[in-house]
């Protein structure tokens, strides 16, 4: 069989333009023209990715749009953190200075109140100690006037039998 084909006058005129055509669209120059000569392999594959082709090209507006809403939705959760970060960054050193003056605030109030303790347990045990002195003392000086006494009785006794 002889193989015939047309005059093709432009693909040499721009090489450059048709070696893009594969690189970027992945439909090379030489395939192109075995499909359109009838090569039945050629034509299944440039049909198969035209179907894939016309599958995108519905697809595009889609997800599209998806994509926006993401990208969106990306951007707006990643500025919102941004604003979130920032206001912990402007409020958290008062807030942390708020609950390290309540902690002081707290060990103050309970140093205060254990020396408050302290100090009545020593006044107790000196109020105590005086008590028991003086009790003591007491007992002593009504001892020393029952002793003074007996001793004043046996002196009128020895006076007066002399």
């Amino acid at each position: 069989m002889i193989k015939i084909e047309l005059k093709n006058h432009v693909t040499g005129a721009a090489p450059g333009t048709f070696n893009a055509s594969d690189k970027l669209f992945g439909v090379g120059l030489d395939r192109w023209l075995q499909a359109v000569y009838g090569d039945e392999a050629a034509i299944r594959e440039l049909t198969d990715k035209a179907q894939v082709a016309e599958e995108v090209k519905k697809n595009i507006p889609v997800a599209l749009k998806a994509a926006e809403t993401v990208i969106e939705a990306t951007n707006d959760l990643n500025v919102a953190a941004a604003e979130y970060a920032k206001l912990v960054g402007k409020y958290a050193p008062t807030t942390m200075q708020a609950i390290y003056d309540t902690k002081l605030t707290e060990q103050k109030l309970g140093n205060t109140l254990n020396e408050k303790k302290t100090a009545f347990g020593n006044n107790l045990d000196a109020e105590n100690l005086r008590h028991e002195q003086a009790t003591k003392i007491e007992a002593l000086r009504h001892l020393t006037n029952r002793k003074m006494a007996i001793a004043r009785k046996e002196q009128h006794y020895i006076s007066k039998r002399n």
